[in-house]
């Protein structure tokens, strides 16, 4: 039986490097293409000479540092495409497939706290490797399976520190980059480490868990304090702005609809197709099965359920809204389910043979969903190759009608003030933004969505670059306008005041 478990083990990894690697060319848009966008954005202002500690994004105009997240990952994704012929497109999806991969031997050690038998621990982590989630967001050019890498080592270090204390250290150091990279990452890591310990009343858990806590707490602070210096970053991405939006409200938790909207879309995507109802998988049945007639993993698989709900319970609008937020916690999910099938493959003749199907019936859903996003290229919007031959490398664009989505700039190889539709053009904060811009060059003004055909609302915005209709370039989306001059405090003040 240990050869059938090492050989669907790599059978399993076959089928991930296989799948991982279709749509590798593709442009970032095939999902969340803002988020993988701006993430690919980080890197390459890294690449240029940024900061790690004040990276910038320029997105929302000067000052350019907007830091986030700490961009360990993007200073990665900037080193391999500084040491090879790669694009940041590419140099991204390689990082974000070895922190994964390097996950599965953090993974494999950690599962040693439940099971010996290292071909059944290969079992499990094949169950990890053929959930849809771990296939496609494992390829993005994100920061999740980063900072999933560093969660569960430190998860991994701290428990093994309870024995040996020279792994203190190292449960310390993953702590804080995993706190730094993403902190609600790190937070769902927190839920097993702290059940665990708590059953083995391990009280120095609490200083494992402390300390990358403060030093996430600072970053968070310190990163806040950069971003406030941009006034039209400080409304879009302010500490207390982001928090009450990645919590949510308790009135969405009260909410029953909501909640099982999130799990419909999220759960075949974490464990397969679905049972009865659109948000049960057939895996999660069949491994609470096992688990209900097999004390032998009760425990554990009772704490990756728990590890699992906690993630959307604590930050609610964060998963309701994005599905790759579910890369944090579907881990803990797809190890319930290892450990219920294989609970459950105890009470049959065959016991590989209901593994074989589990896994079938996970590999669907990605066939049925992701699979399609990785092989259908979304385009890269031509304007962007328009305003690379309009404008000179040096140039801002301003952007209008697409929110502050980086993705625009990001394939105009430009700097950009977006993010201001809402603002008239005797807004305080643009009217900052603007004069923050002096010695500039603005080579182009960018016009997208219902602005275009709204002459009340347009005109004024663009008479702030000197522009004049027609527009030189237009296509179905978009308007490209060419300013007259650059933009500077007195020629605000003619305009203006």
């Amino acid at each position: 039986m240990r050869r059938a478990y090492l050989a669907l083990f790599l059978l399993a990894l076959a089928l991930h490097l296989c799948f991982v690697s279709i749509g590798w060319e593709n442009p970032l848009l095939d999902r969340h293409g803002f988020r993988q966008a701006q993430t690919a954005l980080g890197a390459r202002t890294i690449l240029n000479g940024s900061s790690l500690f004040e990276h910038e994004l320029p997105v929302f105009g000067k000052p350019w540092a907007i830091p986030i997240e700490f961009p360990l990952y993007q200073a990665a994704v900037a080193a391999v495409a500084r040491a090879t012929p790669l694009e940041i497109d590419q140099a991204g999806r390689l990082v974000s497939a070895i922190a994964f991969y390097l996950l599965l031997p953090v993974l494999y050690a950690g599962l040693a706290i439940v099971e010996p038998d290292g071909s059944r621990r290969l079992l499990m982590l094949a169950f990890v490797l053929v959930s849809p989630l771990y296939i496609f967001w494992s390829r993005a050019v994100m920061i999740e399976s980063t900072a999933l890498l560093f969660a569960i080592a430190f998860v991994v270090a701290s428990i093994r520190s309870f024995e040996r204390p020279a792994w203190i250290a190292v449960a310390i150091v993953a702590g804080i980059v995993a706190a730094l990279v993403k902190a609600t990452t790190f937070a769902v890591a927190l839920v097993p480490l702290a059940i665990y310990a708590a059953l083995r009343r391990r009280p120095i858990a609490v200083i494992l868990i402390a300390i990358p806590l403060a030093c996430g707490e600072w970053w968070t602070r310190y990163a806040d304090a950069v971003r406030a210096r941009n006034p039209v970053a400080e409304a879009k991405t302010s500490l207390a702005y982001l928090q009450s939006w990645t919590y949510g409200t308790l009135a969405q938790r009260a909410d029953l609809s909501q909640w099982r909207t999130m799990f419909a879309r999220s759960a075949p995507t974490i464990a397969g197709q679905t049972l009865l109802v659109h948000w049960l998988p057939v895996t999660v049945v069949a491994a609470a099965l096992g688990i209900a007639i097999t004390k032998r993993y009760r425990v554990a698989a009772l704490v990756m359920l728990a590890a699992f709900v906690a993630g959307p319970l604590v930050f609610f609008n964060v998963y309701a809204v994005h599905d790759y937020y579910f890369y944090a916690n579907g881990i803990y999910a797809a190890l319930f389910i290892a450990f219920g099938i294989v609970a459950l493959g105890e009470h049959v003749r065959k016991p590989i043979l209901v593994s074989i199907i589990a896994m079938a019936l996970m590999l669907s859903s990605y066939i049925l969903d992701y699979y399609y996003s990785q092989t259908v290229a979304i385009g890269i919007p031509p304007a962007t190759a328009a305003v690379r031959r309009l404008t000179k490398s040096g140039d801002v664009i301003v952007i209008y009608g697409q929110d502050w989505n980086p993705a625009f700039p990001y394939y105009a190889r430009r700097r950009a003030l977006m993010g201001v539709d809402q603002r008239g053009p005797d807004d305080p904060k643009l009217q900052q933004a603007l004069r923050n811009l002096r010695g500039e060059r603005v080579g182009a003004v960018v016009v997208s969505g219902d602005l275009r055909d709204d002459q009340a609302r347009l005109a004024p915005r663009l008479a702030l670059f000197g522009c004049a209709a027609p527009p030189v370039y237009r296509d179905p989306l978009t308007d490209v306008y060419l300013p007259g001059r650059s933009v500077n405090t007195a020629w605000l003040s003619r305009s203006w005041r």
